[in-house]
């Protein structure tokens, strides 16, 4: 009997977005925005900041690797984006839920390697 050949590889988390480029990348944006007088008074009296809040709508609505939030939250982030139609008519609905499931399932791959030993990620 011949032995096989048996074939190590080494598993790049990252390596699903070589093709991507800067274009896509997290990158500080200064963002000029008027914020609605209402908006300013309800985070004064919640003692929030509203970039905390659009910070965290953002990450929550993009399954961020840096989002906290629940998937209570995340649920709630994307209805928010689907019911204020954000990218339709260009997309149909059901085309941006195919794309908040393919966030998610970056997310959760990158939940699961994240703690993970450089060795262990060979398949």
């Amino acid at each position: 009997m011949k032995k096989q050949k048996t074939e190590v590889r080494t598993v790049d988390k990252y390596e699903g977005y070589s093709e991507i480029g800067e274009m896509y990348s997290s990158k500080w944006r200064k963002v000029d925005l008027l914020i609605p007088s209402n908006f300013r008074m309800l985070c004064a009296i919640l003692s929030v900041k509203p970039d905390e809040i659009l910070g965290d709508f953002m990450r929550m609505v993009s399954y961020a690797a840096s989002d906290q939030g629940t998937e209570k939250q995340r649920k709630a982030a994307k209805k928010f984006f689907l019911v204020c139609r954000f990218g339709q008519p260009a997309y149909p609905e059901k085309d941006i839920n195919a794309m908040f499931k393919e966030l998610k399932a970056v997310k959760t791959i990158y939940n699961t390697t994240e703690n993970m030993d450089w060795d262990d990620k060979e398949l």
